[in-house]
């Protein structure tokens, strides 16, 4: 990846989670007011683009590809490969919130497209790859998280995930961004709709910030999460802590069984979409 890319590159041969130790989906009407804002202000006809922030990626561990794995990834010598083809993972130290966002807003209007092959085309470059008739999706959280199901099922939704049981803020406030944009998009024409698509993949610009790729250094993930700025609300105190202890965790052998352990117990009632 280079140092500032298009939305659209982000996703070149690229899978992505939330990591457990990150707080889950926190924005709410104000910080979606200024996202929308800002695409509005992002003109095509002036050839304008919009700086929409630092996207920061360390890349996965061991544990985090037997999490994956757990999703049918095929794993091959500690690399994902899909249709054959090897794909970059790494989990999202910072930045989610803006990413998720933008992917939600992006799927409510390929929702809206009425030619349906290029529903699925868009479908396949930012949500899923198709492989073996399974939907492997491109962006979402570690399985164990409550709000990765939901996301898959609800928000993006795809039948062939589980429903989630399990009811948090941060799926309400996924709830609630998919219905602002359902409001804002209602009216929009097939053109409005196009020329939205294109300010998000090819106008939206991003850093990108690969924490791996810092040598023989010891970095800490969980305190530089908390300490890098960007745009949304503050972590609460609580955040923080829970930030940190389940890093911590995440550290500790015992709590590797018991996130397999849990992972396991995790179904995924696929059926064959192709």
């Amino acid at each position: 990846m280079g140092n500032i890319i298009s939305f659209k590159e982000i996703f070149n041969n690229s899978i992505f989670r939330t990591p457990d130790y990150q707080r889950g989906y926190s924005w709410t009407q104000k910080e979606l007011d200024d996202l929308w804002a800002d695409l509005t202000n992002t003109h095509l006809h002036k050839n304008s683009y919009h700086f929409t922030g630092i996207l920061t990626l360390n890349t996965f561990n061991s544990s985090d590809l037997k999490s994956i794995k757990e999703e049918d990834f095929n794993i091959v010598n500690n690399k994902l490969i899909l249709n054959g083809l090897e794909f970059n993972t790494f989990n999202l130290v910072d930045g989610q919130q803006r990413l998720t966002t933008i992917l939600i807003l992006l799927s409510r209007l390929i929702q809206k497209i009425k030619n349906t092959a290029n529903q699925l085309q868009y479908s396949r470059k930012y949500f899923f790859v198709n492989e073996d008739g399974i939907n492997k999706y491109i962006f979402g959280y570690h399985i164990d998280v409550p709000s990765h199901n939901f996301l898959i099922r609800d928000i993006f939704e795809d039948p062939s995930y589980s429903p989630e049981k399990t009811e948090t803020l941060y799926t309400h406030n996924l709830l609630f961004a998919k219905k602002y944009f359902e409001e804002k998009l209602k009216d929009f024409s097939q053109n409005e709709i196009q020329d939205m698509i294109t300010k998000i993949t090819d106008r939206l610009l991003f850093s990108i910030l690969n924490l791996s790729e810092s040598e023989n250094t010891d970095l800490d993930i969980s305190m530089i999460f908390e300490t890098l700025n960007f745009r949304g609300k503050q972590l609460s105190g609580l955040e923080r802590f829970k930030n940190r202890v389940m890093y911590l965790l995440s550290k500790q052998q015992i709590n590797q069984s018991l996130i397999i352990s849990r992972r396991k117990k995790t179904k995924f009632n696929r059926c064959c979409l192709l």
